[in-house]
């Protein structure tokens, strides 16, 4: 799915950026599952590099939850500048359904309503991740579907 930005559109009730943003999704996530562990089904390898991915994304966004005690920073709309601000909510949805697949597999060895409720949990985390990167890419178009 690649999205662009409306130029000087309002995405959410907030002013967007003037410049278009792009990001092609499914070629962005295969690639980086078949080349991360899932080609084989190592859905622990694929969450640890969404894990590691994330925090470089952070650092280099300059996002990081400060020192200590962590301390949860809210991604709002005005902030997205650039693709990616929109992988943070990507590659964490990524990330919590690697966890739940990896439970899942882990669960059907030694059964326990703890661990699947746990990868429940996971799911129910993955699809808050999508519906916040849905909600940050509701008010932008694809370019060849504009009609123009």
């Amino acid at each position: 799915m690649e999205v662009d930005k409306p130029a000087g559109g309002e995405v959410g009730g907030e002013a967007a950026p003037q410049q278009p943003i792009s990001l092609n999704i499914l070629a962005t996530i295969r690639p980086a599952q078949q080349q991360n562990g899932l080609k084989h089904g190592d859905y622990g390898r694929y969450r640890v590099f969404c894990a590691r991915r994330l925090r470089t994304l952070y650092k280099g966004l300059k996002f990081l939850h400060g020192r200590g005690r962590y301390q949860k920073r809210r991604l709002e709309v005005a902030m997205i500048t650039d693709a990616r601000w929109l992988m943070i909510p990507l590659l964490s949805a990524e990330r919590a359904w690697a966890q739940a697949m990896e439970i899942k597999a882990d669960n059907e060895d030694r059964k326990t309503a703890a661990r699947r409720h746990h990868g429940i949990r996971r799911l129910a985390k993955a699809s808050q991740w999508a519906a916040e990167l849905a909600r940050f890419t509701s008010g932008w178009r694809h370019p060849q579907r504009a009609g123009g």
